[in-house]
C-alpha cells in the first residue's frame, strides 16, 4: 500500500470516531510539533496542503499515523523537488505504539502525555523539518 493510499484509508476510518479533534499550526522549521489533541488518538492525519507535485518547498508535506500499527510522512529533500519522498514506520506488537522504539532515518515518532502528542522525526535535516512559515492542519481520532 503506497503512501496516499493508507492516508485516503485513514480519512474513511474516521468516519466513525467516537471523538475527533482538529487544529492548525505553523511550522517553526524544527523536527518536532505538540499537538494538544486532549485524548490519546488512535490514527492522525496532518497536512500541509500543498500540492506535492508543486517544488517551492523543502520538508514535511504529510504525516499519517495509526496507533500500533504504522507512521508513514510524505516529504520534499529540497525546495526544487517536484516528485515527494517518503517513510514508512511499521510497529511491531512487540514495540511501542507510537514507534518510539522503531524508528529509523528519516522516519517519524511519537510520544504521548496527558493529552498532548509530540510527533518527531530521527533526524534533522531538509526533508525532515516542518518548514518554517507553512500552515499545517491536522485531524486526530479515536474510535
Amino acid at each position: 500500500m503506497d503512501v496516499m493510499n493508507l492516508r485516503r484509508g485513514l480519512l474513511m476510518q474516521m468516519a466513525g470516531a467516537n471523538k475527533i479533534a482538529t487544529g492548525t499550526f505553523t511550522g517553526d522549521g524544527t523536527i518536532s510539533v505538540a499537538l494538544n489533541i486532549g485524548f490519546e488518538p488512535d490514527a492522525v492525519i496532518i497536512d500541509s496542503g500543498l500540492d506535492y507535485s508543486v517544488a517551492g518547498v523543502a520538508g514535511i508535506l504529510a504525516i499519517s499515523i495509526a496507533k500500533g500499527i504504522v507512521i508513514t510522512n510524505v516529504t520534499h529533500n529540497s525546495t526544487s523537488i517536484t516528485s515527494f519522498s517518503g517513510t514508512l514506520n511499521v510497529m511491531k506488537p512487540s514495540e511501542d505504539p507510537w514507534g518510539a522504539d522503531s524508528a529509523t532515518t528519516n522516519q517519524n515518532y511519537c510520544t504521548y502525555s496527558d493529552g498532548v502528542l509530540t510527533i518527531t522525526n530521527v533526524t534533522d535535516g531538509a526533508r525532515t523539518r516542518f518548514s518554517n512559515g507553512q500552515q499545517f492542519s491536522w485531524v486526530a481520532y479515536k474510535k
